[in-house]
């Protein structure tokens, strides 16, 4: 049994009372590109009880909570809009940035494993012929 005091950062923050200044600053750190996490950790809170108030304004949608949920849920859709704005700008002079959103977006068809993917169906199609049915009943 060690003698040393814990580590006060090993510990997560007490949970705070959710005020709409606290509300707005966790949209602002959300809207300008941040995971959930990021914010928590920037304004001092755990992210179980970031989750606990997500939960609570699923439940209770027209509380305050419920308030809490739709601000943050808006500000993670209006980043992704942006960002994917800004992909799509960025395509303009680099066709690389497309390649790379198509290629995430619709990976069946642009991802860049989808030849070798075809190809090992087709494989395994072919095997299946091969043995027969009865053998891939097993």
């Amino acid at each position: 049994m060690s003698n040393t005091a814990p580590n006060p950062d090993d510990t997560p923050p007490a949970p705070r009372k959710l005020t709409p200044e606290l509300t707005e600053a966790i949209a602002a750190i959300i809207l300008s590109g941040n995971f959930r996490y990021v914010a928590c950790k920037r304004v001092g809170i755990g992210q179980r009880t970031f989750k606990r108030w997500m939960a609570l304004g699923k439940k209770y949608p027209s509380g305050i909570y419920g308030g809490f949920r739709r601000v943050v849920v808006a500000a993670e859709t209006e980043a992704e809009t942006r960002a994917v704005a800004a992909i799509i700008r960025a395509g303009q002079e680099d066709a690389k940035h497309l390649e790379w959103w198509l290629e995430r977006k619709f990976p069946q068809r642009w991802g860049r494993g989808r030849g070798e993917l075809l190809e090992l169906k087709r494989e395994i199609a072919e095997l299946r012929k091969q043995i027969g049915p009865a053998a891939c009943s097993e």
